[in-house]
């Protein structure tokens, strides 16, 4: 069975969902689990072993700097371009209380 996946996080460091000491010790606390991270290749292949295709989510915050949120989307998009077998698209954001000039 393949299954398409429309809303999962990112394995690897740079797209972790949790990217902040503090962010990482929550997680510890409230789920009790340790962060692993992944490799893109060994993201890659744990998608493909399972046989899945995912939309993945880079999930940061409407704060974070243009230029960042910039630097981030063109790396899920790199890596979609590498492995658009399983990475079928991405939550992307652009959330800011002023206007986007460039």
């Amino acid at each position: 069975m393949r299954i398409f996946d429309c809303h999962s996080h990112w394995g690897t460091q740079r797209g972790y969902l949790f990217r902040t000491a503090a962010e990482l010790a929550r997680q510890e606390a409230i789920w009790k689990t340790q962060v692993r991270y992944y490799t893109e290749e060994e993201q890659a292949a744990y998608l493909r072993k399972n046989k899945v295709r995912a939309i993945l989510d880079l999930s940061f915050t409407k704060f974070m700097p243009i230029q960042q949120m910039r630097e981030m989307h063109d790396y899920a998009l790199a890596e979609q371009r590498k492995h658009p077998d399983v990475i079928a698209g991405h939550w992307l954001s652009s959330t800011r209380s002023e206007p986007l000039n460039r």
